[in-house]
């Protein structure tokens, strides 16, 4: 049973020749794409991705990058049909634009591989694809426009059509000097030059793979696969193509498996082929994640020896440590969507989409793959625990628990300085001044508290005598508090001095020479009466140990 006829899209071409048009509304009209289970994505995105590219351009061959690999083999005959080279965009376009089903020579099994996905590819696939196919390929270009992290498994009821799909988006450390771009990409780039002397061109660039797997049954089905390959220098570009053209070794190698497979013995099983292309994938995936992961580890080891040698931490290693921070969430943050999407996928089961076609050696050879496939899920997990681990180092080392040393030393010495400011009574001019305005306080207390009681006008009554007593009352609170206080800490002082023995303590005699100096007795203000001064006098000298509190002076203990 042949599948249904693929109807054509019908293309045509802006007047202004600057994007594809098709006749319909769910390419670029104003609503969304449907993407089935997967929900809806704009199509505005992909539309602005193809901005630059034509129709007309494909159709003139503009794009001249051959690093396109197309295989189309015959299910009756096992035969490929042309051509045996790697194509440009606009070879593709008209590659896709013949009969799939002629009846002569059909591409009952087609695998398409992008090894660079630009706006000229994208609009090939757009402007070819069937109706059947097309949610389903814009709907995989826009998850890879989107660094999506998805695993999709889809089989319609009576199994009439099947799709497969696995986005992985990753990053790759390389070298700024080994990187050869012909145009910007439309990807980011890290600059990792901040984390030394020793990666002073080094970048992190964010890339994807993205590869889906769809069609009727196992003799009847496509496969893409779109790769961002914008970070490989120009030698690396130059051997693949080289070994991709290469008829002469005998062995037609399948780029969708990093070339591990011989593409001339296929795997016509759909399912079978799509977990052996994830196995090879999310191994390099991991790999690259792996080496990141090292790199940055010596690099926040190397920095700690740093942070031990300087005394002072400068505010350039706190920004250091805050970018660090961010490369690490940025990584854990990717690992943790291809995590998650991989645990969707185990939910339903990979193997229970096999079929009941599939043999028994085939499925025994099916399950040691899936097996290979969770290592690398596991080894994933060890990497994300150590990006964890390296977060958990680089938040200990730049926000220590408590104030630095130096913190402390800073305000130790603001504290000494304070205190001689406010106890010398030769320190500096401001304190002096707030001395007198204090003294001046209250003298006016006791006139300001009377005024309050009684009104302005009372000072030309006869009530002026109760203005006067309230003063001379108010005056005596206020200097009779101080005595008071006086008389309480030599109280204290003398019952800590009898606790530590009635005979002398040499303990009490310990403390900095400038507190025992005489110059302290001038902070006693001048106005008090000379009883008031000699005791506050004698309390300071107990409390300095300049008296021994002995049978000599048990008159003080009373």
């Amino acid at each position: 049973m042949f599948p249904p006829k693929e109807e054509k899209r019908k293309i045509g071409v802006w007047e202004s020749g600057r994007y594809a048009q098709a006749f319909g509304l769910e390419l670029f009209g104003d609503e969304e794409l449907p993407l089935g289970d997967d929900g809806v994505i704009p199509n505005r995105q992909l539309r602005n991705f193809c901005s630059g590219a034509t129709i007309e351009g494909l159709i003139q061959h503009v794009p001249q990058k051959r690093l396109i690999w197309l295989d189309e083999k015959d299910a009756a005959t096992g035969l490929k049909r042309p051509p045996s080279r790697l194509l440009t965009a606009g070879e593709l376009y008209n590659a896709l634009n013949e009969e799939r089903f002629s009846g002569q020579l059909n591409a009952d099994r087609r695998l398409i591989y992008i090894h660079d996905f630009d706006p000229w590819t994208a609009l090939a696939l757009i402007a070819t694809c069937s109706i059947p196919s097309s949610s389903i390929l814009m709907g995989a270009m826009n998850k890879h426009l989107r660094l999506s992290a998805h695993f999709g498994a889809t089989l319609s009821q009576f199994r009439q059509h099947f799709s497969l799909s696995f986005h992985l988006p990753y990053y790759v450390w390389r070298n700024a000097s080994d990187v050869h771009c012909e145009t910007e990409s439309f990807r980011k780039k890290l600059d990792l030059s901040f984390l030394g002397a020793t990666h002073p061109t080094n970048f992190l660039y964010q890339t994807q793979v993205t590869c889906v797997v769809f069609g009727y049954d196992q003799w009847r089905w496509t496969g893409m696969m779109l790769l961002d390959s914008f970070f490989e220098s120009e030698e690396q570009k130059k051997d693949f193509r080289d070994e991709m053209e290469d008829v002469d070794c005998g062995i037609v190698f399948d780029p969708l498996t990093d070339r591990t497979c011989d593409a001339s013995s296929p795997i016509w099983q759909p399912v079978s082929y799509f977990i052996r292309v994830l196995r090879i994938r999310i191994k390099r995936v991991s790999e690259e994640f792996d080496q990141v992961a090292w790199k940055l580890e010596n690099a926040l080891n190397s920095k700690i020896s740093e942070f031990d040698t300087q005394e002072k931490p400068s505010l350039l290693d706190r920004v250091w440590g805050q970018r660090f921070n961010g490369l690490i969430l940025q990584l854990i943050h990717t690992i943790s969507r291809v995590l998650d999407g991989w645990n969707r996928l185990e939910s339903h089961e990979i193997v229970a989409l096999l079929g009941p076609s599939t043999s028994v050696d085939d499925l025994q050879e099916d399950v040691v793959v899936i097996h290979d496939i969770r290592k690398s899920v596991d080894e994933l997990r060890e990497i994300r625990g150590t990006l964890l681990r390296l977060q958990d180092i680089c938040n200990s080392e730049s926000q220590p628990v408590g104030p630095p040393p130096y913190v402390v030393e800073e305000c130790q010495s603001m504290t000494t300085e304070i205190r001689k400011a406010t106890t010398d009574p030769t320190g500096p001019v401001q304190t002096q001044i707030l001395r007198s305005i204090l003294q001046i306080t209250r003298i006016f207390i006791p006139i300001i508290a009377s005024a309050g009681l009684l009104s302005a006008d009372l000072f030309f009554s006869h009530e002026v005598v109760a203005f006067v007593f309230f003063t001379l009352l108010f005056a005596f609170i206020i200097l009779a508090i101080e005595p008071f206080m006086l008389w309480y800490k030599e109280q204290k002082a003398r019952r800590n001095s009898a606790f530590h023995g009635t005979h002398g303590n040499s303990s009490l005699g310990a403390g900095p020479e400038s507190l025992r100096s005489p110059k302290i007795r001038n902070m006693i203000p001048s106005f008090l009466p000379a009883s008031i001064r000699r005791r506050r006098e004698k309390m300071e000298d107990l409390e300095l140990g300049r008296i021994e509190v002995g049978p000599a002076n048990a008159r003080f203990r009373r």
